[in-house]
C-alpha cells in the first residue's frame, strides 16, 4: 500500500488535511469519489514508508490478543484499535490493515505492506496456520517488551556518559581554534616560562590547526569508503559484526542478548509446532548481527544434511551453555523447555553484564572527561595568572 497526503474542503468552507493508504492513485480516487470529497490537494508520501516497532508493536499485539480473547474477528479488534488508537500512525495503519483483511488476506499478509519486527510477524503466521494466535500474539508482545526493556536499560546508562564525550569533543575544537592562540599572543608579551603541561596544549594545538582539516577530511574519505564497502559486501558486514562480537565489553553483552533472543524465539516458534528447520530462518532474520544469521543459516544446511540441532550448533561455536541444554533437550524431548531455560539463562546474564559495564563505563568517562577539563583548566589559566601576577609586581 501506498501512503497518500489529502487535503480537501470540509463543510465550513476550510481546509482538513489527513493522511490514506491505498494501493495506487485509482484506487483512491474511487474512494474520494464514493465519499464525496472536494480535494484540493493529493500529495504521495514516497519515502515515508509505515512503520510498526517498538512500543506502538507491543501495543499492537497486547490489543489484538485482548480483542481475540474477548471473541472478536481479527478484522473486528483491528478496527476497534484504528477507533480508540491515539497515535495517528497507528490508526492509520490499523485502517490498511482493516481494509485488506476486508479484501481476504490473511492478518500477516495484510501486515507485509509496512515495516515490522520480523520474529513478531513470524509468530503471527504461526499462530494462523495453528490456531493459537490469541496465545502466541501474547508471548510475542512478552518478548518484545524485554527487548525494549534492556534496550531501554543499556541506552540510560550510557546516554550521559555520551553526551559528556560529544560536548567534550565540540568544546575542545573550539578551544584549540580561538582560546588557545589569544592566550599565546597574550604570553608572548610576558616574559614567563610556560609548565609541561601547557606546551603540550600549545603543541596540540598548533597540530590541530595545521593538520586537522587534513585529518578531518582524511577520516570523512574513510567513512565514505567503508559506508560504500558495507553496502555492497555481504562477507564485509558478517566480518564487522563478527569482529564486534569479540569487543572487550560490549561483545560478550551482545553475544549474550542474541543468544538470550534466539533461544527464547526458537523455543516459542517450537513449542507452537513450527519445525526446527523452518523455526531457524524466521530466528535469523530477525537477529541484528549479520554472523550470527550466517551461522543460523549454516545450521539449517547441517540439519537438511542428516545432523540433529546439538551437532549442528557445535560446528558454528554457539556458546557451551545453550549447547548443553539443546542435547539436554533433543535426548529428554523437552527441547522448547530446555531453550526457555537457556534464554532466563541467558537474559539473566545480559542484565547482569549490562549493569557492571554502566557501574564501571560511565564513571570510567566521567573520569577521562573530567582529567581532560583539568588539564584545559590548568593549561590556560595558571600561566595566565602567573603572567598577570608578573605583570602586577613588575617583576
Amino acid at each position: 500500500m501506498k501512503n497518500f497526503s489529502l487535503s480537501i474542503l470540509d463543510q465550513d468552507g476550510g481546509s482538513r488535511e489527513f493522511s490514506l493508504l491505498s494501493e495506487n492513485r485509482d484506487a483512491l480516487q474511487q474512494v474520494i469519489q464514493t465519499e464525496g470529497w472536494i480535494v484540493l490537494q493529493i500529495r504521495e508520501n514516497r519515502f515515508r514508508k509505515m512503520r510498526l516497532h517498538g512500543d506502538e508493536l507491543i501495543f499492537f499485539c497486547q490489543h489484538i490478543q485482548l480483542m481475540l480473547d474477548a471473541g472478536l474477528t481479527v478484522h473486528d479488534a483491528i478496527s476497534a484499535l484504528a477507533d480508540e488508537s491515539e497515535s495517528p500512525h497507528l490508526a492509520l495503519l490499523c485502517r490498511g490493515v482493516a481494509e485488506r483483511i476486508d479484501k481476504g488476506n490473511t492478518l500477516s499478509q495484510s501486515l507485509e505492506f509496512c515495516s515490522i519486527d520480523s520474529f513478531c510477524l513470524a509468530m503471527i503466521k504461526t499462530g494462523e496456520q495453528t490456531g493459537l494466535l490469541s496465545k502466541l500474539l501474547d508471548r510475542a508482545a512478552k518478548h518484545l517488551q524485554w527487548r525494549e526493556d534492556l534496550r531501554r536499560k543499556i541506552y540510560s546508562a550510557l546516554s550521559y556518559p555520551i553526551l559528556m564525550v560529544v560536548v567534550l569533543c565540540m568544546l575542545v575544537p573550539a578551544l584549540f581554534v580561538y582560546l588557545v592562540p589569544q592566550l599565546m599572543n597574550f604570553l608572548d608579551g610576558i616574559d614567563t616560562s610556560l609548565p609541561w603541561y601547557t606546551e603540550a596544549l600549545i603543541n596540540t594545538a598548533d597540530f590541530s590547526q595545521a593538520y586537522g582539516l587534513n585529518i578531518i577530511l582524511s577520516f570523512s574519505l574513510l567513512i565514505g569508503c567503508a559506508m560504500l564497502v558495507w553496502l555492497s559486501a555481504l562477507s564485509f558486514r558478517q566480518w564487522v559484526d563478527q569482529c564486534f562480537l569479540k569487543l572487550p565489553l560490549l561483545g560478550p553483552l551482545s553475544t549474550q542478548l542474541h543468544t538470550a533472543q534466539l533461544s527464547e524465539q526458537l523455543g516459542i516458534m517450537y513449542s507452537a509446532g513450527v519445525p526446527i528447520s523452518d523455526a531457524l530462518p524466521l530466528v535469523s532474520r530477525s537477529l541484528s548481527n549479520r554472523f550470527l544469521q550466517n551461522s543460523l543459516v549454516n545450521v539449517c544446511y547441517q540439519l537438511n544434511e542428516g545432523k540433529t540441532l546439538h551437532q549442528a550448533m557445535s560446528l558454528q561455536r554457539f556458546p557451551s551453555m545453550l549447547l548443553r541444554l539443546v542435547l539436554v533437550g533433543e535426548v529428554s524431548g523437552s527441547l522448547d523447555r530446555t531453550l526457555s531455560q537457556a534464554a532466563i539463562f541467558y537474559s539473566r546474564q545480559a542484565h547482569r553484564r549490562a549493569d557492571k559495564m554502566a557501574a564501571v563505563v560511565g564513571p570510567l568517562v566521567l573520569f577521562l572527561v573530567g582529567m581532560v577539563l583539568v588539564w584545559l583548566v590548568a593549561a590556560l589559566i595558571l600561566p595566565l595568572y602567573d603572567g598577570l601576577f608578573s605583570m602586577g609586581t613588575g617583576l
